[in-house]
């Protein structure tokens, strides 16, 4: 159960990183304005593990996103595990170290919520206007009764016991972005360098999710040809490091260091997300999309529920 929990956690995440491309609109439009609907499945090995619905809205006024998860197949009969994450926020002019200009996202709230049984949890993070610094609420709790509960009563505490995780300093959550608005940002980073005259376009964000301090890092590969649930495209590769600052037990730097993740996103205007991969020694978790929600709205409007026989 506690693996399932992490590998869950992990494609949680990965909804929001496969977000930050979701809304990428042609690099040689001034118009920033877009709307996305998509559908993802996540495959652990050859057993069907979640499926996503990923929601953004972009324009010069702002941003507004959503990940919603929902586990599937087997892993259902455990577990129903589901999971939301959301941000909003606007833009600001930023001048990249290369002379480029990108818009940075400003976030003004994020939230992230999940429930599984008989726990649950709930975090708000909200940023002050002028010192940038990010705050969080958090709470755990039973779902059923709405009980508070402790990390204590957690079943996966007994692994943490014995390395008592710091809270993340004030100077390390200061200008530093919630998940959703840092992938908006790498990607704006991505799209400002579009004349750059390097082969590969990087980026690098700083990230607080409310409870550890962390660096993406990120290097766009050539162009390459792929097959995707059975279907030929051209994609461009995206490889993405984590880079921990704060807030990282032992165990979890061990898993983040085995942890190789891939992005592959179709190589056109629309720049929608593909394929997410990340594999280690110990497991291969691979997101594709599933449906375009533009071409059929019934795949948002019964997401969640349960398949026909």
């Amino acid at each position: 159960m506690l693996q399932l929990r992490h590998r869950l956690a992990l494609t949680s995440a990965s909804g929001a990183l496969l977000l930050c491309l979701a809304a990428v609109p042609s690099s040689q439009s001034a118009d920033i304005k877009q709307t996305e609907r998509l559908t993802y499945a996540a495959m652990l090995g050859g057993l069907h593990l979640a499926d996503l619905k990923v929601t953004i809205d972009e324009s010069e006024a702002g941003y507004t996103s959503d990940v919603e998860v929902v586990s599937r197949g087997v892993v259902r009969w455990v577990q129903d595990f589901r999971a939301t994450i959301s941000g909003t926020g606007g833009f600001i002019s930023l001048l990249l170290p290369d002379g480029s200009k990108a818009l940075q996202p400003l976030p003004e709230i994020f939230q992230s919520k999940w429930t599984g049984g008989e726990f649950a949890s709930a975090i708000t993070m909200t940023f002050d206007s002028k010192t940038r610094e990010s705050k969080v609420s958090k709470r755990l709790y039973n779902p059923l009764t709405n009980e508070a509960l402790s990390r204590d009563d957690m079943p996966w505490s007994r692994y943490e016991r014995r390395e008592k995780r710091k809270p993340v300093p004030e100077i390390f959550r200061r200008d530093a972005f919630d998940p959703m608005a840092a992938f908006i940002a790498a990607r704006r980073q991505i799209m400002a360098q579009k004349d750059t005259k390097e082969p590969s376009k990087t980026f690098r964000v700083p990230i607080y999710d409310g409870q550890k301090r962390y660096d993406i890092f990120g290097k766009t590969g050539q162009l390459r040809n792929t097959s995707i649930n059975g279907k030929e495209m051209t994609v461009v590769p995206v490889s993405i490091t984590l880079e921990p600052v704060f807030g990282f037990n032992t165990r979890s730097l061990e898993r983040i260091n085995d942890v190789d993740s891939r992005l592959y996103f179709s190589a056109d205007g629309r720049f929608i997300p593909i394929q997410l991969t990340m594999t280690s020694d110990i497991f291969a978790v691979v997101i594709n999309l599933q449906n375009d929600c533009y071409i059929n709205a019934l795949a948002c409007v019964n997401f969640g529920q349960e398949p026909s026989p």
